[in-house]
């Protein structure tokens, strides 16, 4: 790619440096041999959708987790928050342990960390040890999809690399769509312990698989630079404090609670703090350097998009279940089979645009969803014992925007 339009924004060292390195790299990954290409998307994709999939599967079974560890609807909660607090943490600090300690190593480390933290929860009979067990899984689930993505990416020239993405998509949302079916079964057959209990198999697999199919001395990345500690510090602090505004919010009547009011406060602190150090010309290693943002408009407007359609993507995932499990009587394996509905519907949505939107345009595609909604509108309402109908449009329609 070529950096001449970021001339101003990119340190010229580190661009010289990895023009170097990408030449070494494109030389390592020719030696490739096409089943060795796909061996390691399919390890890839099998990480990255265990890792989707139980985020889903988990809020399914959240009702189910009270009991035995004896807390309210309330202090279960923190289970998800924990969760993601642990996989933001991590989340900007996966180029630096990638470099640190090799793109190999840290996606089969990462797995490990991932099995043991399932494994944890598994034992865990208290809520204290069920958070504990639930961070663990989070430090190890924020490398998959970020490294995943690259390594598809960086394998395969623009000609294949769509057909790369599409299978990895099929794994993935096939994952989101059977890995809710599976521990809601299992939860409902026995107990959630053995739901997480199922989880260490599989990641254990998914870490062999990994560290046989890639291949050893290939790396992304130049080598290990200096952190950037100021811009990562204010970013982790800024994404845990918006995720727990996001999900303690409602329950603590927002801005009544002292715990609100302090973590909205901290985390627009962080952010904007996050923002001025990593635009400032004095840092020489930006995290996210955000000045190639404001270089480039249109890669500006695409992630922007991209973080607003993730929003609406994820809305339902907690409050979905809830409404499903405690107001609805649903069982687990009831409300699964609601989001298998849906994972199928995100696949669907994703090749549908990929084979009909050429023809149409990009300008054909709003009307093209919007006229679908409104067709979903004038539909009558499905009896309230069968919700996936509607689900099943309603992804359809919003994923058509994801390509």
């Amino acid at each position: 790619m070529s950096t001449d339009r970021y001339a101003g924004v990119l340190n010229p060292l580190v661009v010289e440096s990895a023009q170097r390195f990408e030449h070494i790299l494109a030389r390592a990954i020719a030696r490739l041999t096409s089943l060795e290409k796909w061996m390691i998307v399919l390890g890839i994709s099998l990480a990255t959708g265990i890792e989707l999939g139980t985020q889903v599967a988990v809020n399914v079974i959240l009702v189910d987790m009270k009991g035995n560890v004896a807390a309210s609807q309330d202090q279960i909660s923190w289970v998800i928050i924990v969760y993601s607090a642990a996989f933001f943490s991590v989340l900007p600090l996966t180029d630096w342990f990638a470099r640190r300690l090799s793109h190999r190593k840290y996606l089969v480390a990462s797995l490990l960390l991932y099995a043991t933290g399932a494994f944890g929860c598994f034992l865990s009979h208290s809520l204290w040890e069920l958070l504990v067990a639930r961070a663990v899984m989070g430090l190890g689930g924020g490398a998959f999809l970020v490294r995943g993505l690259i390594t598809v990416y960086r394998f395969y020239d623009p000609q294949h690399r769509r057909i790369a993405m599409l299978t990895c998509a099929l794994f993935v949302t096939s994952s989101r769509a059977l890995m809710p079916v599976l521990l809601g079964a299992v939860t409902d057959m026995g107990t959630w312990n053995l739901a997480f209990l199922v989880l260490v198999p599989l990641a254990l697999i998914a870490a062999a698989f990994l560290s046989v199919s890639l291949p050893r001395g290939i790396e992304f990345e130049a080598g290990p630079t200096n952190m950037d500690s100021l811009g990562t510090a204010c970013l982790v602090t800024g994404l845990i404090a918006f995720q727990v505004v996001m999900s303690r919010g409602e329950q603590d009547m927002w801005f009544q609670s002292n715990l609100i009011c302090f973590m909205a406060i901290g985390c627009i602190l962080s952010l904007v703090v996050f923002v001025w150090w990593d635009t400032h010309p004095a840092n020489t290693n930006p995290l996210l350097n955000l000045r190639v943002l404001l270089a480039d408009s249109a890669l500006a407007t695409g992630i922007g998009v991209a973080a607003i359609l993730g929003a609406l993507l994820a809305s339902g995932l907690y409050l979905l279940p809830l409404f499903l499990r405690q107001i609805q009587g649903y069982s687990a394996t009831q409300t699964s089979w609601f989001f298998c509905v849906d994972g199928f519907s995100t696949f669907l949505g994703i090749v549908m645009p990929i084979k009909f939107i050429p023809p149409l345009a990009p300008r054909g595609v709003p009307p093209l969803t919007f006229s679908s909604r409104h067709l979903r509108r004038r539909c009558p309402p499905p009896p309230p014992r069968h919700p996936c109908p509607p689900r099943h449009s309603q992804r359809c329609d919003a994923s058509s925007f994801a390509p």
